[in-house]
């Protein structure tokens, strides 16, 4: 007897239970398939599986070796080399191939599904998952396919004392023919629903971006917002053309950043779903979606360099994270040049929100960096007067408080530095400020702060061994108090002197480079 109709159920004759589309079943069992149903290819395949198989089911009951009164399948405990065949593997080519694996008392079958694309590669995953969930429906059908397989069987003695042979035979045979059909069907299905999806998305929201490179944060942000990636593709003969460097910024040539950003690096042309797999995408919903949108124009475009796309051809809502001509506020230099004009457009100090930086390759920022690192030596000896001021009061209360018992540790003295240089510090901020009050309007503009050029060095040096070699420093007591004085001025003038420390360290970066490539530090100045 053999249950018919369009849908889906189980059919039955002469004790024979398989799942599948019944009418197509009937006319398999009854009559075979047509012959114009199988194309050149497939019938040798399908003809050795077959021959294959009806050999392989000569089954009998064999009790385990292992456990007595207990028949397993010897195909899958595998207790007994001497029971087991040899596999064998047929293929029709790479993707596409049958392993069985033959004992006495059970075979198992494990099938791989071509999967030309993507799609078709989540479609035949979410199908064989459907079914090996309803394993029991199957009788045959094994839970977990064999690996590198999509699909096993298992057919043991019991299934051939109770089924006809070549009905199962038949069975395995029409699944591999059908199971192509309903991928493709299923594909041709999930493309139409996701077309209509795409085009309504696309209507309604411009959210598609592409992005050069991996940046897996960039990428995954933009997907939690909802936006939908476009697979960068570089075909044969359609390569971008770079653009002419432009160094007409305002500024010198480190203003064009992006111009060896990459100098260093291989670019990769990536493929179409190059990782389609991701590790946040296990079930392949992006890139499903990426395939949807991939003859749609992308609105934000994020790439390595600005010259991989010629900005000119970019529509009116299309974005780009470089922009041409946009050194003054996308580089180091051109921000520096933005806070030192900020005086003729508004009354805020840049130094109360930026840190102070320079633009060495200028003679002017060059002069007025050496300045500011001598005036911020001069203000950190201030700090360690007064520091090590307040260290003495506390080091002579505990002093007090602990027991004299002990004996002090003989320790040596290390080298020190006279109170002159205390001095020397003092007035170099006192005139400091009086160039902030403009009462020193009868001194040359060139003359330098305080010192000359060789006294500054000398300063420096003396500095250098007080902050880094450990030198004692020597001040009067008189000292302290016109430290603590200047630096109370100097607080209402100098917004960071609170962020300075007393090792006085320096960032040194290249101006045409980013991501902290070459990029050093000095708390010595050199020249």
């Amino acid at each position: 007897m053999v249950r018919t109709g369009s849908g889906q159920g189980l059919c039955s004759s002469k004790g024979v239970w398989v799942w599948g589309r019944c009418s197509l079943a009937a006319e398999a069992w009854g009559r075979g398939m047509p012959e114009d149903v199988q194309t050149a290819t497939l019938r040798p395949y399908l003809s050795a599986v077959r021959a294959t198989l009806q050999a392989a089911l000569c089954l009998e009951n064999f009790s385990s070796q292992v456990v007595e009164r207990h028949n397993k399948p010897e195909v899958e405990v595998r207790s007994s080399k001497e029971l087991l065949l040899q596999p064998v593997t047929i293929s029709r080519n790479e993707k596409e191939k049958v392993l069985i694996e033959g004992s006495i008392n059970s075979v198992r079958v494990s099938i791989a599904v071509k999967q030309a694309d993507e799609i078709e590669k989540i479609l035949c995953h979410k199908f064989m998952r459907f079914m090996m969930m309803r394993a029991e429906n199957f009788f045959i059908l094994r839970r977990k396919p064999v690996e590198g397989y999509d699909i096993s069987f298992l057919i043991t003695n019991f299934h051939t004392e109770q089924m006809y042979k070549h009905k199962l035979v038949d069975f395995v045979i029409h699944f591999m023919e059908e199971i192509d059909k309903e991928i493709s069907e299923m594909k041709l299905s999930v493309n139409a629903r996701a077309r209509i999806v795409a085009e309504e998305f696309l209507k309604n929201q411009k959210k598609i971006f592409m992005i050069q490179g991996r940046y897996p944060v960039i990428r995954g942000l933009l997907r939690w917002r909802g936006w939908v990636e476009k697979k960068m593709v570089h075909r044969a003969g359609a390569a971008l053309l770079p653009l002419q460097k432009d160094n007409s910024v305002v500024g010198d040539s480190d203003t064009t950043e992006d111009e060896d950003e990459e100098e260093d690096e291989t670019l990769q042309p990536p493929q179409l779903m190059d990782g389609f797999l991701e590790l946040n995408d296990l079930d392949g919903t992006h890139a499903l979606m990426s395939r949807m949108v991939r003859n749609e124009t992308p609105y934000l475009i994020w790439t390595t360099r600005r010259d991989m796309m010629d900005c000119r051809f970019l529509a009116k809502d299309q974005m780009i994270n470089h922009y041409a001509r946009a050194g003054s506020f996308t580089t180091k230099v051109g921000l520096c040049l933005n806070l030192r004009n900020l005086q003729w457009f508004d009354e805020a100090d840049a130094d109360s929100f930026f840190p102070r930086c320079y633009r060495l390759g200028a003679e002017d920022d060059k002069k007025a960096f050496i300045e500011d690192f001598w005036l911020t030596a001069a203000r950190n000896v201030l700090k360690l007067v007064v520091k090590l001021e307040w260290k003495s009061y506390s080091v002579q209360a505990e002093g007090k408080e602990a027991t004299g018992d002990k004996q002090p540790k003989q320790e040596k003295k290390p080298m020190s530095v006279s109170p002159e240089f205390v001095d020397e510090a003092l007035c170099a901020c006192e005139e400091y400020l009086s160039n902030l009050a403009h009462t020193d309007i009868d001194k040359d503009v060139e003359a330098p702060l305080y010192l000359s050029p060789e006294g500054w060095a000398l300063f420096l040096r003396r500095y250098y061994q007080v902050v880094h070699e450990g030198a004692e420093l020597k001040y009067l007591d008189t000292q302290v108090q016109r430290c603590e004085d200047i630096l109370q001025q100097l607080r209402a003038v100098v917004p960071q002197i609170d962020m300075e420390g007393d090792r006085n360290i320096w960032i040194v970066k290249p101006g045409a480079k980013s991501r902290g490539r070459d990029e050093l530090t000095r708390k010595i100045l050199k020249a």
